[in-house]
């Protein structure tokens, strides 16, 4: 029998969201080796750091930075703030991440009419979520391009954005699916966010909402998630413009909570 390399579960750097695993299925030929490929969505404890630490500080050749909490509060006011004082490894922190958007995906089967949070609307979800972040008056003076339709959402996005960037405006793009990393959903000034500060935004946006998270009131799925944490993105960064594609489209979608802060 011929030796086939083994293949362990893998947390792709990419944004891809969820943990591949690959498993070996042997036939009874002795040449013949198949492979069976599934996805499932990552679990990860985000109440402790202590983990991702205690296996990362055995690779001294990582960049090191403190994703800290109190740091996080200050978001609000300075985007800036960051604290380089204790030793966490970004590159998990990043792994980390990535690891807990994958849990915020929902397996409904078909036919599952069950809602998240029954007792409040998707929109009614979304404008709490906005407010627990405090941007509920920032909401208010944000200058919006929403962009709905069938095809061509994204192109049309991308011209907006160039458009405007070019007059000179500080612009904000979100927009939906990404190919290979999440952080292409974000761009500012027409670039992609950085690492850094994607993940300043994303556990500030990640703890406040864990924080206030009820039976009534869940986690928000992925794709609200994402929505909410744009907004966060935005207002702090200080776009002049943003520019926001629709997600599935429809008068639930998830981005029409901007409609609610006219």
């Amino acid at each position: 029998m011929f030796p086939a390399p083994m293949h362990t579960s893998t947390h792709l750097k990419g944004g891809i969201l969820g943990v591949p695993r690959l498993h070996r299925r042997e036939s009874q030929f002795s040449i013949i080796t198949s492979w069976k490929f599934s996805f499932q969505p990552a679990y990860v404890d985000l109440y402790s750091l202590s983990r991702c630490r205690k296996i990362l500080s055995q690779d001294k050749g990582f960049r090191y930075r403190k994703m800290a909490s109190q740091n996080m509060e200050k978001l609000e006011s300075d985007v800036d703030i960051i604290d380089y004082s204790q030793d966490v490894p970004l590159s998990t922190s990043y792994e980390v991440a990535m690891e807990a958007l994958s849990s915020l995906i929902r397996q409904k089967k078909r036919g599952d009419r069950k809602g998240i949070g029954g007792k409040y609307g998707k929109l009614d979800r979304m404008r709490m979520y906005i407010k627990i972040l405090d941007l509920e008056e920032h909401m208010a003076g944000l200058k919006i391009i929403h962009v709905a339709g069938t095809k061509g959402k994204g192109s049309t996005c991308t011209f907006c954005e160039a458009i405007l960037r070019e007059s000179g405006f500080r612009t904000g793009l979100f927009t939906s699916p990404h190919l290979i990393d999440v952080r292409e959903r974000f761009q500012i000034n027409g670039v992609d966010i950085s690492e850094e500060k994607f993940l300043l935004y994303f556990w500030n946006c990640w703890n406040r909402l864990k924080e206030h998270e009820t039976e009534d009131l869940p986690m928000p799925p992925l794709f609200q998630f994402l929505t909410v944490l744009a907004f966060k993105i935005f207002v702090c960064e200080q776009v002049d413009v943003s520019i926001i594609e629709v997600g599935l489209g429809g008068r639930k979608d998830s981005t029409n909570v901007v409609i609610i802060f006219p």
